[in-house]
């Protein structure tokens, strides 16, 4: 794909996700979004973050309250979960054969005009040319979220359930 479409509201934080991929592997490449900018010239802030993975293996079916291995979102192998600012990795490298995942985070303030914005994706190579772009668009809806929340949760993570 070379565009990707965020919607979200004023004063929302949303990302649009995209994956890279490489038959060999490519070391030293790098990647940048420009602000996403409206025709008047207003813009909304953009940042990259790089998906890390975790290596899933022996998982307890009993833990996935009874799912097989056949049937469970989690299955042995690598899973993206923890994300780090691109800015924090720099260079990084494609492995052969597997996909790495990124995803590009964007927040709209609560003065932002409503319409679409566009940005610009580029990755480079290790000699710094341009080797994939893509346009991403956002479109900011007419309404605001509050800074209040209107849904009041809990949850408890215990280490014995």
């Amino acid at each position: 794909m070379d565009t990707y479409s965020v919607y979200m509201a004023k004063n929302e934080v949303e990302n649009a996700q995209f994956v890279l991929y490489s038959d060999t592997t490519k070391s030293g490449l790098t990647a940048s979004v420009t602000a996403f900018e409206n025709e008047a010239g207003n813009t909304i802030p953009a940042e990259l973050y790089y998906e890390m993975y975790v290596t899933t293996t022996d998982l307890r079916e009993d833990f996935v309250l009874g799912a097989t291995a056949g049937d469970s979102i989690i299955r042995e192998g690598e899973t993206p979960d923890p994300v780090v600012p691109l800015k924090n990795i720099g260079a990084f490298q494609l492995n052969g054969g597997k996909s790495q995942a990124f995803f590009i985070k964007l927040r709209s303030a609560e003065d932002t005009p409503s319409g679409w914005y566009s940005a610009q994706l580029d990755i480079k190579n290790d000699k710094g040319q341009v080797v994939k772009t893509a346009t991403v668009f956002a479109y900011v809806w007419d309404f605001t979220i509050s800074e209040e929340t209107a849904l009041r949760t809990s949850f408890y993570i215990g280490n014995d359930t």
